[in-house]
């Protein structure tokens, strides 16, 4: 059964730029709804080692690292070359509970990509 999403949040619409970091990242970070954001224009080059999507209130590396959090429950193990993706968070998360989409790699800590909205 596919999860209910309300479109509540007033961040809703919002878009952001990924940083490119590391391993190729870019793309463009669009709110679709309280628990799905939607990826266009995704490039990762896959290389990358237990690498998720995690949530935090701060681009600075070490809040990332320190109070960051996995807001997708599925590793990101394939390459992707501009193309459009859409990802639903864990269920109970929804985008208010963060300010910062990252892409991370958890085995090394490591930022690949972030971006915020406005």
């Amino acid at each position: 059964m596919a999860r209910y999403c309300p479109s509540d949040s007033i961040y809703v619409g919002l878009e952001g730029q990924l940083t490119g970091l590391e391993h190729d990242v870019s793309g463009r970070v669009r709110i679709v709804n309280d628990c799905t954001f939607e990826v266009s224009g995704f490039t990762y080059d896959g290389q990358g080692s237990d690498v998720y999507w995690w949530g935090a209130f701060s681009t600075a590396y070490n809040d990332i690292r320190s109070e960051g959090f996995r807001i997708v429950p599925e590793q990101v193990t394939r390459s992707y070359h501009g193309e459009t993706v859409n990802f639903t968070m864990c269920h109970g998360l929804e985008v208010d509970d963060f300010s910062v989409i990252s892409l991370w790699s958890e085995d090394w800590a490591v930022d690949f990509g972030h971006a915020t909205w406005s």
